[in-house]
């Protein structure tokens, strides 16, 4: 038949049918089913009207049944009209039909294979577009009913949600949201039940009132208050409003959306006529500014909102990486900025420098740093020797202000410490033999009885020394002179042993007439003449032991006590840089019994030198001084194998020195710095003849400023 049509073509003919039946019978029943009609966002289909009536609302409540009244007269109309014409079927529900967009709000299918239809349900001013999985079962076609075929949803009962993505509580009832917004929608008798909830943008603009249309907070000091301004919502309609999007910043410029805080719900329902106020707090947590918008629907209304806050930033400029050697000082500047606009309070920077390499100069803080400013605090970084590690040596500081962001800044440092060259030096233990004997004494009338027997006890002295494998060198000074009379001054090692016992004995004469009762002192000065340019000069060995022989009759009138002329001994050795300080004696020649050494007075200020000294005095007045003066022979023998100084041939770090004997470590040594010297004058010695290493990390020049 040539005017027959197949199900689809009957269907989709029949839709746009139906939009002008409505239209007509608007017309008729009056305005609110023409409302419904012209309604561009929703339209009432045939599958929709059967699953509401027949799957979806067994007991439709309220206003439901008096949609259900309308709905049931416009199924009677068409009843009417179709009997006007033939063969026209029912068509079955089809996914060319069921997949429709933009005209029919709900889409009947729950997806295909390989397909993801979006739905849109509508309820009220809320909306949800929902997005099944594609694992879920599509819509089903349970029966018949009397407006068409009866749907079920088959997994597709997702909650409604608003724009701000909140669920929507379902309503109270045994209906699914599917229902409520088809029958809500095409309600005919809406203006009897009320006016319906809206969203509509062209419509809520002249319904929902929102003042101001900014919220300025100015500028707010960072003290952890806030500021409130109050949003202002009203509905002065006749319309029922859902109010959402008023609590949702948008676009914001700055960095945390925490600076503004709302006190409200984010669904605000406003009855006609109602209004409501809203809080709006701004609590800044640093210098800055922020600006939003928020978007309050319905109608879609945006408010600026916008604060700034004040308050001190702190910054600190990048410091430079110094690189020193072992030993030496490089400078660098940490620049800290206050980049806020409040006035930046420095209170004090600690340091944490596990390498103990970091020194810094804090000595302008506390400091107040103005906005845009900046303050320069000196770096310096020396590198210590530690382990014999080089490379990094980090440190962190601490700068506490009262940045409210920052209050403890932390700072990272970094330095390099150079690698540096390592010696090696091999020697020989050689046993150390040398002394150096000095002679002061007086020569006055109250000695000169006792002298005879001096020169004669000199002669045992040199040669006991001399056999026991010690080298000698001799010197007398005699009267106020420091510096010997005698000719040569001194006699050297290599002299013939009779030559010097002849030479002290020769010193010893001295002029009858000379006194000199402060024997301490004398020596003191004598010895310093030992240095560079000095009478003595070159009578002190680096590698000898120095032995003094005081020889006096009379007692020390001398204003420094025994302690203090020992002192200036050893200082003039020390100043000297030629013999360890404490590698000396002082023995004494001198009276201990009035009776027996006719005139001749003991002085316990004397004593008490050579007692601090550990030397050893004999009797001037002993009639067998030849042998007695062995004791003063053995007691400078004492420990004489034991010293050995070698001199370094480059200047190491200290603490990098390392010794071992034999290829085993060794420890029982030191280290002069003045002398460049490494003493082996301990408790243990090395063995005679020992094989000696000593390995140290050389120590570098510094550069100018370091």
């Amino acid at each position: 038949m040539a005017g027959a049509r197949s199900p689809q073509q009957s269907m989709a003919t029949r839709i746009p049918r139906t939009h002008r039946w409505l239209e007509g019978h608007g017309r008729r029943a009056g305005r609110p089913c023409r409302q419904l009609a012209h309604h561009r966002r929703l339209h009432c289909h045939r599958p929709q009207l059967g699953a509401a009536l027949e799957g979806l609302v067994p007991r439709p409540p309220g206003r439901i049944a008096d949609s259900l009244a309308c709905l049931r007269r416009l199924r009677s109309d068409r009843d009417a009209r179709r009997q006007h014409r033939t063969g026209d079927q029912h068509p079955a529900t089809d996914a060319s039909h069921s997949g429709r967009r933009g005209s029919t709000v709900v889409d009947p299918g729950c997806g295909r294979s390989g397909l993801r239809p979006t739905r849109r349900f509508s309820l009220g001013a809320v909306h949800r577009r929902y997005n099944p999985p594609r694992d879920v079962a599509p819509w089903g076609v349970l029966g018949m009913g009397p407006l068409g075929p009866t749907l079920t949803p088959s997994n597709c009962n997702d909650r409604p949600r608003t724009r701000s993505g909140a669920d929507v509580p379902r309503p109270s009832g045994a209906y699914s949201p599917l229902a409520v917004a088809l029958l809500c929608a095409c309600d005919p008798l809406a203006s009897y039940h009320g006016a319906p909830t809206i969203d509509a943008k062209e419509d809520a603009e002249a319904l929902l009132v929102v003042h101001p249309t900014s919220l300025d907070f100015g500028t707010v000091p960072v003290t952890g208050e806030s500021v409130v301004r109050v949003l202002n919502l009203e509905n002065p309609s006749q319309t029922d409003l859902i109010v959402y999007g008023h609590d949702q910043p948008s676009g914001l410029y700055g960095d945390d959306t925490s600076v503004f805080r709302f006190d409200t719900a984010p669904l605000v329902p406003l009855a006609p006529g109602e209004s409501i106020s809203v809080p709006v707090h701004f609590s800044p947590h640093t210098d800055g500014i922020w600006e939003a918008a928020l978007e309050v629907n319905p109608g879609g209304q945006s408010i600026l909102i916008r604060g700034a806050g004040s308050a001190p930033v702190i910054g600190v400029g990048p410091t430079e990486t110094p690189v020193a050697p072992i030993g030496c000082t490089v400078s660098t500047s940490m620049r800290i900025a206050n980049q806020g606009s409040a006035a930046l309070e420095l209170d004090a920077i600690a340091l944490d420098d596990p390498w103990d390499a970091w020194g810094l100069d804090t000595s302008a803080l506390p400091a107040t740093i103005a906005p845009g400013s900046t303050l320069t605090v000196q770096a310096d970084f020396t590198p210590r020797y530690a382990d014999d590690t080089y490379g990094a040596r980090p440190a962190n500081a601490t700068i506490h202000s009262n940045d409210p962001a920052a209050p403890q800044a932390p700072v990272p440092l970094y330095g390099e410490a150079e690698q540096l060259t390592l010696v090696r030096e091999n020697f020989t233990y050689a046993v150390s033999n040398d002394i150096d004997l000095l002679v002061v004494a007086d020569t006055s009338h109250v000695v000169q009885g006792w002298l005879p027997n001096v020169k004669a006890a000199m002669a045992p002295l040199v040669f006991g020394l001399e056999d026991a494998g010690a080298s000698l060198q001799t010197a007398v000074v005699t009267g106020a002179s420091p510096c010997p009379s005698t000719v040569p001054i001194y006699a050297d090692s290599s002299t013939d042993l009779e030559q010097r016992v002849d030479h002290l004995a020769l010193g010893l004469s001295g002029d009858a007439g000379t006194a000199y009762n402060q024997l301490g002192i004398l020596a003191g000065l004598s010895l310093d003449q030992a240095g560079a340019g000095g009478c003595l000069e070159g009578f002190l060995r680096p590698n000898s032991r120095l032995h003094v022989l005081l020889v006096t009759g009379v007692a020390d009138v001398s204003t420094e006590d025994a302690i203090e002329q020992v002192d200036l001994m050893r200082e003039a050795l020390d100043e000297a840089h030629l013999l360890d300080e404490h590698r000396f004696k002082v023995s004494a020649l001198m009276g201990t019994d009035a009776s027996i050494c006719l005139g001749a007075v003991f002085s316990a200020s004397y004593l008490s030198i050579v007692e601090s000294t550990g030397g050893t005095v004999v009797n001037l007045c002993s009639s067998a001084l030849g042998t007695d003066i062995k004791a003063i022979r053995d007691n400078a023998l004492q420990g004489l194998e034991a010293a050995y100084t070698y001199p370094l041939v480059r200047s190491p770090i200290a603490e990098s020195i390392r010794v071992r004997v034999d290829n085993e470590p060794w420890t029982d040594f030191q280290y002069s710095a003045e002398t460049n010297t490494v003493l082996f004058d301990g408790p243990d010695i090395p063995g005679v003849n020992s094989n000696v290493e000593i390995e140290y990390r050389e120590q570098q020049d510094c550069l100018p400023g370091e």
